[in-house]
């Protein structure tokens, strides 16, 4: 089995100033999911506990597709005690895309550029590490950041998809 955690804050830029994701202020429990393309393999993801059953993701997923930050999702928990997802809730409408960077970079090239760029569409980010990135979009600016997302990946600067698969 191959666990993938990332305890990282979500976090964006607001006029300049790097602010946390409120919601991940309160996080208290890390939500587990099997990754459906890759068998043996699981994603931690920061959640906070709205209930016994549910939680609220206030982490961005970076491998798993159709959980998106601020989801409600249901949660059992397994025999050694992990919570683990079974399930969405209650979708909130935010969009999930991953960006890839073929080199490395200096400590915060890639995701600093982003976070300045999309600064005026809101978007939450969460960093695996310096060539992988989650952004969170909301729905009335995630067709924008597609394009803008698309117009860097046709100058070969990245590529990136969306963990939208339905």
């Amino acid at each position: 089995m191959t666990y993938r955690e990332h305890p990282s804050k979500v976090a964006r830029l607001s006029e300049g100033q790097l602010v946390g994701y409120p919601p991940a202020s309160e996080e208290d429990c890390t939500l587990w999911v099997a990754l459906e393309d890759a068998p043996d393999e699981w994603e931690g993801v920061l959640g906070k506990r709205e209930s016994s059953e549910t939680a609220e993701l206030v982490g961005i997923p970076v491998f798993a597709y159709d959980l998106h930050l601020g989801d409600l999702v249901s949660v059992l928990r397994s025999a050694e005690g992990a919570d683990v997802i079974s399930g969405v809730v209650a979708d909130r409408g935010n969009f999930t895309f991953r960006v890839l960077f073929e080199r490395e970079s200096r400590q915060g090239e890639n995701w600093r550029r982003l976070m300045e760029e999309l600064e005026p569409f809101g978007c939450w980010f969460d960093t695996w590490s310096e060539t992988l990135i989650a952004i969170s979009a909301d729905e009335p600016n995630s067709q924008l950041v597609a394009d803008y997302l698309t117009a860097r990946q046709a100058r070969g600067e990245l590529t990136y998809e969306t963990g939208r698969s339905r």
